[in-house]
């Protein structure tokens, strides 16, 4: 791959950024070996960046195909299962649920970004999960690609940036339970 994308010179970026986007269209392509891929290519910091854009990119497309073309599209590229498995979701969190699937790599994204664009969700929170869910991801398969450089400042920036996230993360989710709990109706709070 990065003889096929260095290959275009000036232009391999934006070779990279499509196929990054590509990947979250062709859902079945893994994001993690793309992810890396960039980090290797590029370094963690341009790595980052393209990996992020394409990321952006890519789960819009996926969100505005569904949103266009409906369940029978989405149908074709996620199974029965899976799109059962994850409707019931939106009901539930909503935006900070897609946030979480964005943000650990634990969940199907890609397809994700599917059913989300068959679902009540408008684009606006969308796009909010999509922006803030995807910086952990994007630079820490960057990171991995480039080999773990373990200079002090992109180490600690890395850490860093990851930490406030999950810090974030973890006081939104906190705070949302505790509302739910006392009553307060958790939209209110978001």
């Amino acid at each position: 791959m990065r003889d096929f994308v260095t290959g275009y010179g000036a232009w391999a970026p934006i070779i990279f950024i499509a196929i990054q986007i590509l990947q979250v269209i062709i859902a079945p392509i893994s994001h993690h070996a793309i992810g890396v891929a960039g980090g290797f290519i590029f370094g963690t910091w341009y790595g980052f960046a393209y990996n992020y854009i394409g990321r952006l990119f890519g789960h819009s497309a996926a969100f505005f195909l569904s949103h266009t073309f409906g369940r029978p599209l989405v149908k074709r590229f996620i199974k029965p299962e899976t799109l059962e498995k994850y409707d019931r979701f939106w009901d539930k969190g909503g935006t900070f649920f897609l946030f979480l699937v964005y943000y650990l790599p634990l969940f199907p994204d890609d397809e994700i970004s599917y059913i989300a664009g068959t679902s009540s969700m408008r684009f606006g929170p969308f796009l909010v999960a999509n922006l803030l869910g995807q910086i952990g991801g994007s630079l820490s398969l960057a990171y991995i690609g480039a080999g773990f450089q373990l200079d002090a400042l992109t180490f600690g920036t890395v850490l860093l940036v990851n930490g406030v996230l999950s810090f974030a993360l973890t006081w939104i989710w906190w705070k949302r339970r505790k509302n739910k709990d006392s009553g307060i109706h958790p939209e209110l709070t978001w």
